[in-house]
């Protein structure tokens, strides 16, 4: 049998469009798309009752198509239908009985039949649920409701929200592409939110799973395609070895590291650098370069320099950046305490009478710290009788360290004596305690005799107040020939 020409064309295009449509059917079935949810709020956190979000699907920068075509825009608009118990698009009441939910709402609502509703923070969790209840039937008077199936216990609910991101013109959810099914790959949306239908913010998103909540998405989200570029507002990092053929400024904190670099076709190692700008890491040995390569490069050339001082007996709290001193203050003595010296001449003679031959101050908070220890030293002259007794006594404000008694002494007169120590801070603070280590004598009276410490204390003394230390000299007799001068006394602090 033949078939007329027109008959076999006709055929054809019916094959064809039969082929066609199997095709797009196909492509049609394989997308795998993503339906999104939202809570969207006013700047007092108020649920916006009505508006809407528009998707634009933007294709990837750089992007290129392969054969002859071209990117085609496409935006996808979902309405807001929002409801809050109590507030905006006021909820008066959540009921469910005999499996089915009512909310009643104080004036007409925008929910349709067909709506896919999320609800969250009722007081009753159970009625809660991502994109899980679709509306039924809605009033058309008062008492204005809307209504879903839902099998679960009878029960009442308060204090919660009632959505549905519809798809316009609705009903049915608000669905999209997911970005991984499409051609060419990188796209992404450009979301636009426009409560009561005036646009506020924007931002890209990716539509990546079946359900997305759109008020949990991070505005830049970590898949966000890499583009072969220098973002000059944002942390970047830039992999491989970078030439610079002019002038590099880096007007913030940079770290360096020593390979692959190259600054005008020359290797750090063989090239000046100046660094203006904090800077970490380390720069190659020789390269002659100037500036700081830990911290501030203007704080290293300041402390390059010889930096002011306080004064003579003036010390300092801290340094600044330039590493000149701040916060002088004149303390006690003259400075911190190192030694004390007393070189006011003092004779005892004819007299039994305990006497200070010398003394010298010791400034407040120098003793304040346990295990410190203090050396004194007192030089003189003295003469005596055939045989007194000399009792030489080292104390702090009249309350005796240690004691020495000196004799029996040979007479003679205007011999060198030396009375020498040391005694240590054993406790710290108001209550602190203070023990000798010796006090030893030593003269040619006599024929040259030595002694230390026969008598000694440990007694409770305030280390963090100013005090006085002083050598006390009692003779057994009053005598004219029994005297002994001091010429200097030292004591100093010796840890």
């Amino acid at each position: 049998m033949r078939v007329r020409p027109r008959n076999r064309r006709a055929f054809v295009l019916g094959l064809l469009i039969a082929l066609a449509g199997l095709l797009g059917g196909q492509r049609a079935w394989a997308q795998t798309t993503t339906v999104v949810t939202a809570n969207v709020k006013d700047v007092s956190g108020n649920i916006v009752p009505t508006g809407q979000v528009t998707f634009d699907l933007e294709p990837g920068i750089d992007t290129t198509i392969s054969g002859n075509a071209r990117f085609t825009p496409q935006t996808t608009v979902c309405t807001i239908n929002q409801a809050q118990n109590g507030g905006t698009g006021a909820i008066t009441s959540l009921a469910r009985a005999s499996n089915v939910v009512t909310a009643t709402f104080s004036a007409q609502t925008t929910f349709i039949v067909g709506d896919v509703l999320s609800l969250s923070a009722w007081s009753d969790a159970t009625f809660d649920g991502t994109s899980a209840f679709t509306v039924t039937a809605v009033s058309a008077v008062s008492p204005w409701t809307v209504t879903w199936n839902q099998t679960a216990a009878n029960s009442t609910a308060t204090g919660g929200t009632i959505s549905a991101l519809r798809a316009s013109p609705g009903p049915g959810s608000c669905t999209l592409t997911e970005n991984t099914a499409l051609t060419p790959a990188g796209t992404y949306y450009k979301v636009t939110i426009w409560p009561n239908y005036a646009p506020t913010a924007a931002f890209n998103f990716y539509a990546l799973t079946a359900t997305q909540d759109l008020s949990s998405v991070v505005p830049t989200p970590a898949t966000v395609p890499a583009f072969s570029f220098v973002d000059l507002f944002s942390n970047q990092t830039i992999s491989g070895a970078k030439t610079f053929s002019g002038a590099v400024s880096f007007s913030a904190p940079v770290t360096m590291v020593a390979s692959g670099l190259t600054i005008g076709g020359v290797a750090p190692a063989l090239l000046p650098i100046s660094l203006t700008a904090g800077v970490s890491g380390v720069l190659p040995p020789g390269n002659g370069g100037t500036g700081d390569s830990t911290g501030n490069a203007p704080t290293a050339s300041a402390l390059a320099t010889t930096p002011s001082t306080c004064g003579a007996g003036v010390a300092a709290t801290g340094i600044n950046a330039a590493g000149n001193p701040v916060g002088c203050f004149t303390p006690a003595n003259g400075g911190l305490f190192t030694e004390g010296t007393d070189v006011t001449a003092n004779t005892v003679a004819n007299s039994a009478t305990a006497t200070t031959l010398m003394s010298i101050n010791i400034p407040a908070g120098d003793m304040n710290a346990a295990g410190r220890m203090f050396q004194f030293v007192l030089t003189g002259i003295g003469g005596d009788t055939a045989s007194p007794t000399l009792t030489i006594t080292a104390d702090i404000d009249g309350a005796a360290i240690g004691t020495l008694s000196w004799g029996t002494l040979t007479a003679a007169s205007n011999q060198p004596i030396t009375i020498e120590g040391t005694f240590t801070v054993l406790t710290a603070g108001t209550s602190g305690t203070v023990t000798y280590s010796t006090v030893r004598a030593k003269s040619f009276i006599g024929g040259g005799i030595y002694q230390t410490t026969q008598t000694a204390n440990t007694f409770t003394v305030d280390t963090i107040v100013a005090h006085t230390f002083s050598i006390v000299v009692t003779w057994s007799a009053a005598n004219t020939l029994n005297t002994i001068t001091a010429q200097a006394m030292q004591l100093r602090r010796i840890e």
